[in-house]
């Protein structure tokens, strides 16, 4: 995004605004000073700052602008009268008057409590709801990250398409093309490299510990602009090979395990069983990035490194060198792209590099997530809207002869509208703020419900711009339930007002508009019931996954070994010994160990060779699998069925044939039409790795979760990795098969690690279930927040269609009464009463459904294996609200079938 101060403010807003005040002055001279005012904070903050400011003004302006239009409707009309002067009071005088119109309002309220308790009531779930939901969009997607300027922060990705031979849309850097695109970028100021690790510290207070760290190249903190607290961060010195190890830490680890001792600057603590020195404190609220990042090392990469373009693991960030924009990186990267694919031939065959915002990384698939919410919940809101202002018409009726007399006295009926949409107004606030008090409840929830599937949570709080949001809600909820009630109110009929045979019609125009908001509410409340019931469908589908091995009644615990401490053969004897102490403990049946758990793995996918193929560096295909280490009795352990061949065997230990283990996705894609059996490969450019023929083939896990297909795996021996693969596996996940609940044996577990090393932190002591269940989470999330709006639309609906029909009834009271006087069944006035219920949820359902056709389209991303249109969910929810409004209509027409004839006609 450029910097450039002058750029033009949101052309919408700006359009919106244009509109409202077409050709005036005053609205050119509004905009020229908008503009103005646009481009400072453009300037002093961020034009991302500047664009929300903007939006704001407009949509305060807007409101000013409708109400004047509102105030000029009612002057053309309005018949010259003795109040004018009342009613077009001096500047002087518009606040006394707005402060009567309060009280009057307030005591107006207050002599109906139980009518002001339910829409007050109503109103707080509507804008409640929707306060606790843009406090988490304004938290998430809203709030700029903590970086200075980081609108201009970009996140650097390779991509391979299937003419490759692949097919990953994000995938890692490899060393070389981050060095050759951080040489050659015009369009970045400053272009850092960084991947997540895991450090076992054993300094400080308290027990060893297992932290996330990251290692990054020493312009991070440049790029971030984030200076050190105390001490320095890390230097061009500490990326040299050879260079001492340093580190930094965060804020946070500094005080918990140093009590914040400035001395530890300069100082030695031990990380992953090595000495390394502290040379910096990052300040308060740096996490990068993660936010549960700990602490940062160099990366020190060698000539070796330099020239690797097979072994993707690194991710890139950028800042958009001044005056830049996405537009010109992608130009850039095209034409480097066409280069690449010169210079190093089908390695860059359906292979490049592409960018991105780095919030984008940060939020991940839930943008789309919480958009949704946000747009179901302000369908909700309308609900409550088109149910207040039937409330509010109602209300009305009852009113129509106190507004006429008032009328007939001579009072102005703008005077009169302005009272009644102050009444509007003031229910509306009270609304909002018990809103409030739901909303900061309702968001405790959300994050509760969350179990980890919303970033920037820490973010997420009702600040001044939820407030504000919420105030602005309240404001229009006022005005859209509070208009037209309020305009059809001052247009009375004096004539009918003042005869008593009007109570018996059912209102004419009211009585139309009145059923037009109960279609209305039940449109919308299909809606959302579709969406939800979509994504209940989607839900259960994600369930019932197979995730390609049984995770019931298997505990699982990371276990890493210090690298300082433990040589490859040292680590290899202590999970043999490890993994025989475990299996003797009662109630495991079976344990085994693992390099990369299902459901946790991520894309980092190595390239490798296969025997006999031409390799990538001399023209070949570029090969990327996914390779695990795994102990002898694994497959078994987690469930995973074996399709061909052998599992590994107690006896694939060194000295012996190296063996290797696929899956079929990797069978299919590598080998296809042929036997892959007997095969061997290699990890890619290992020279000094010996080839792996491959023994056997098991099925597909899920290795990113339940909704990612299977990537190509490969399985080796970690009793052989300590010959060939040597520089993989000091730290490997327990896999502990239990004849009952997995946590009973938990303690007996961590007994058995700490006795063989009381210095190792034990990390992710779990059920496996559980590590399924949270794969799910944001997945369940969006369908419980969705149902419940769903649940919350569905009964305003139903009290909807009860209220019109209800009061139908009582306004038809006599002519009931004086057709079952004249010998009408009370089942024939029963189906007249539910009929008149049924046409109007049967319109609305029409309606909602071919609406939901449309609008379910945007829950595409967000579905798993059902249609946005499913005929099931569609025809299911159809008739569940046939039946609600069924029940609603039914209520009042048993009680239209108990009126008294002579009652009713002695009355008339």
């Amino acid at each position: 995004m450029s910097r450039d101060p002058t750029v033009r403010p949101p052309r919408l807003a700006e359009t919106v605004l244009r509109l409202l005040a077409p050709g005036s002055s005053f609205g050119e001279s509004v905009l020229g000073d908008l503009h103005e005012e646009f481009t400072a904070v453009a300037r002093m903050r961020s034009v991302f700052a500047a664009n929300n400011w903007y939006r704001f003004q407009v949509a305060r302006l807007s409101t000013t602008y409708a109400l004047r239009f509102v105030s000029r409707l009612f002057r053309r009309s309005k018949r010259p009268s003795a109040n004018d002067a009342f009613d077009t009071p001096q500047r002087g005088e518009t606040v006394l008057q707005i402060l009567s119109d309060i009280r009057h309002a307030v005591r107006t309220i207050v002599r109906r409590p139980a009518f002001a308790a339910t829409v007050v009531l109503t109103l707080a779930i509507g804008i409640g709801a929707n306060a606790a939901i843009f406090s988490v969009v304004n938290g998430v997607l809203l709030r700029p990250l903590p970086y200075p300027e980081a609108e201009n922060l970009v996140s650097l990705w390779t991509r391979f398409t299937p003419e490759s031979g692949l097919d990953f849309q994000q995938f890692s850097l490899s060393v070389a093309e981050y060095f050759d695109y951080e040489t050659e970028a015009r369009t970045m100021e400053t272009v850092a490299a960084y991947t997540g690790v895991g450090a076992t510290i054993t300094a400080g207070d308290g027990d060893p510990e297992r932290l996330s760290g990251a290692l990054v190249t020493s312009n991070l903190f440049t790029l971030l602009r984030a200076p050190a607290l105390l001490g320095r961060a890390l230097t061009e010195q500490d990326d040299q090979p050879g260079s001492d190890p340093v580190v930094v830490l965060s804020h946070a680890l500094w005080q918990r395990r140093f009590g914040g001792d400035a001395a530890i600057v300069g100082g030695t603590i031990t990380v992953n069983g090595q000495a390394i020195n502290v040379v910096g404190v990052m300040p308060p609220g740096f996490a990068f990035p993660t936010p549960d990042t700990q602490l940062w090392a160099a990366f020190q990469f060698d000539e070796s490194d330099r020239d690797n373009r097979g072994n993707h693991f690194i991710r890139g960030l950028g800042r958009l060198a001044p005056g830049a924009t996405l537009d010109d990186v992608d130009a850039e990267l095209a034409t480097m792209m066409d280069r690449w694919e010169v210079d190093f031939g089908d390695r860059y065959t359906g292979h490049f590099l592409w960018t991105r915002p780095y919030i984008d990384d940060i939020v991940g698939n839930v943008r789309g997530a919480l958009w949704l919410l946000l747009g179901a919940v302000g369908f909700v809101l309308l609900i409550v809207c088109a149910n207040v202002a039937n409330l509010l018409l109602a209300a009305g009726e009852q009113r129509r002869r106190e507004i006429a007399v008032r009328v007939a006295l001579g009072a102005g009926r703008i005077r009169i509208f302005q009272q009644l949409l102050t009444e509007s107004l003031v229910l509306s606030v009270a609304g909002g703020a018990l809103g409030l008090t739901l909303a900061a409840l309702g968001t405790r929830a959300v994050l509760a419900l969350d179990a980890g599937g919303i970033p920037r949570t820490a973010d997420i709080r009702l600040d001044g711009t939820v407030l504000l949001f919420t105030a602005a809600v309240s404001a229009v909820t006022g005005l859209v339930f509070g208009l037209v009630p309020a305009l059809q109110a001052t247009t009375p009929d004096l004539r009918e007002a003042f005869t008593e045979g009007g109570r018996g019609t059912t209102g004419g125009r009211r009585k139309y508009l009145r059923q037009f908001l109960v279609v209305a509410e039940t449109a919308l409340s299909i809606l959302l019931v579709i969406g939800a019931g979509l994504m209940v469908r989607s839900f259960w589908n994600l369930v019932r996954e197979d995730p390609g091995f049984q995770p019931h009644n298997v505990l699982v615990a990371q276990v890493s070994l210090p690298s300082g401490d433990y040589q490859p053969e040292q680590a290899a004897l202590f999970y043999t010994e490890l993994i025989e102490r475990v299996a003797g403990i009662p109630g495991v049946e079976q344990a085994s160990a693992t390099s990369r758990l299902p459901m946790l793995s991520g894309s980092n996918y190595p390239d490798f060779d296969i025997e006999g193929r031409v390799p990538a560096n001399e023209g070949g295909q570029v090969l990327n699998a996914a390779h695990v280490a795994s102990r002898s009795g694994y497959f078994e352990t987690m469930g995973i069925p074996l399709r061909r061949g052998r599992q590994f065997l107690t006896g694939d230990r060194e000295g012996t044939m190296p063996v290797a283990i696929i899956n079929e996705t990797m069978a299919r894609r590598f080998w296809p039409g042929e036997d892959p059996l007997g095969q061997r490969i290699r990890y890619y450019g290992c020279e000094q790795c010996a080839w792996m023929t491959i023994v056997g083939i098991v099925g597909d896990v899920k290795f990113q979760g339940l909704v990612l297909d299977p990537p190509p795996v490969y399985y080796y021996a970690h009793e052989q990795a300590v010959e060939h693969y040597s520089f993989s596996n000091r730290s490997l996940v327990l896999t502990i098969k239990t004849a009952r609940d997995p946590l009973t044996v938990a303690p007996a577990v961590r007994a058995a690690i700490l006795e063989l090393d009381p210095r190792l932190p034990i990390v992710g002591l779990q059920p496996m279930v559980d590590v399924v269940t949270r794969s799910a989470a944001r997945q369940r999330f969006v369908m419980t927040l969705m149902g419940i709006f769903a649940g919350v639309a569905l009964i305003l609906g139903a009290v909807g269609i009860y209220g019109v029909v209800s009061y139908g009834v009582a306004q038809r009271t006599n002519e009931i009464g004086v057709r079952i006087a004249l010998g009408a069944g009370r089942r024939q006035v029963a189906r007249m009463v539910v009929g008149q219920g049924m046409r109007l949820s049967l319109i609305g359902v029409f309606i909602g459904v071919g609406g939901a056709v449309a609008a379910t389209r945007i829950m595409e991303s967000l579905l798993f294996n059902v249609s946005s249109t499913d005929p099931v969910t569609f025809v299911a929810v159809s008739v569940l609200l046939t039946v609600v409004a069924l029940f609603a209509s039914y209520v009042p027409a048993r009680r239209a079938t108990q009126v008294d004839p002579m009652t009713a006609i002695r009355s008339e």
